[in-house]
């Protein structure tokens, strides 16, 4: 705590958080929900950025919750009032059973990464798949993109595939360590024009996709260093190559793709377009100057260079 004295209030302890953001007995607190966020501080960062239009309404926060506990979690975001948690590996797909509500396409796809309290109705929502095709059109290679190949078939992956299959991708493979998430997003989705494949690990060296992305925790946190690319043949025909990690800024699958001469995306810029969304649905619309001036600060552009990807331009 810090005694400081805000214009218009006496002065008393104030809680500040490293943006300067004053915690006050009417502050709403969201947060980010996973088993390990030790990797997320940008995304604090950014997302208490977007927040702080709302001049000390809102504070986002850390809640570090085991598998074990996550029904736990929910019953005390009821109690405790927060208004709404971003949620991460690995509580996507399970946290669906303690909801109250869901919208229909999050239904369909199967994961949730935003609940949202509604006067105690808890409503789920995924953000994953607005941020992740704001990201890969910001990339400029979107007409490029006619196959895709995602590494990860959990939460991210499903919610990755099934916004692909409704942009018009026509092929997409899928490989997972449990074969069996795969199969299961392969079943659903394949419709429409678009085919849905479950790969096995021989199948990957043979595969051209135009798309690679990294869904799964490779590369970050105690598995910084590894990729789930084993055989760079798989990305010798890609014309994008996107892990949805971002702590490291480039993470061996983003090197490989250096390697190959691929143009590379972290998952940066992919956090900063679905924080924008689950704001915009948790607490009000934030307006599009107030974020494209949060994406040019100093700590996020740094990162996003670092990585390999050119600095946001508001369109």
């Amino acid at each position: 705590m810090t005694d400081t004295k805000v214009a218009g209030f006496p002065a008393k302890p104030l809680v500040l958080d490293r943006m300067g953001t004053c915690v006050r007995a009417g502050t709403r607190l969201l947060g980010l929900l996973g088993a390990d966020i030790r990797h997320a501080d940008l995304a604090f960062s950014f997302n208490n950025q977007l927040l702080s239009y709302w001049e000390r309404k809102y504070l986002y926060v850390p809640y570090s919750v085991p598998a074990e506990e996550l029904e736990n979690a929910i019953q005390g975001i009821r109690a405790l009032d927060i208004l709404a948690c971003n949620v991460t590996f690995p509580h996507k797909v399970a946290i669906m059973n303690y909801l109250d509500e869901m919208d229909d396409s999050t239904r369909r796809m199967g994961s949730v990464n935003l609940v949202v309290n509604r006067e105690g109705v808890l409503w789920g929502y995924n953000t994953d798949s607005m941020g992740f095709m704001d990201a890969l059109h910001a990339t400029g290679l979107m007409d490029d993109l006619d196959s895709a190949l995602i590494y990860g078939a959990g939460g991210a992956g499903r919610a990755l595939a099934t916004a692909l299959a409704a942009a018009g991708i026509s092929k997409i493979w899928l490989y997972d360590i449990v074969e069996a998430r795969s199969h299961a997003i392969e079943s659903r989705l394949s419709h429409n024009g678009c085919r849905v494949c479950a790969v096995a690990p021989e199948d990957l060296p043979h595969l051209r996709p135009a798309l690679i992305v990294n869904a799964t925790p490779l590369g970050r946190g105690e598995q910084a260093g590894v990729s789930p690319l084993e055989d760079l043949r798989t990305g010798q025909d890609a014309r994008l190559f996107f892990d949805l990690n971002y702590n490291p800024a480039r993470s061996r699958f983003l090197q490989q793709a250096g390697t190959l001469g691929v143009p590379a995306e972290n998952g940066l810029r992919m956090m900063c377009y679905q924080a924008k969304r689950s704001i915009d649905i948790a607490v009000d619309q934030v307006p599009f100057d107030w974020f494209y001036t949060a994406l040019r600060t100093k700590e996020i552009e740094q990162h996003m260079v670092a990585a390999g990807s050119a600095p946001a331009a508001t369109p």
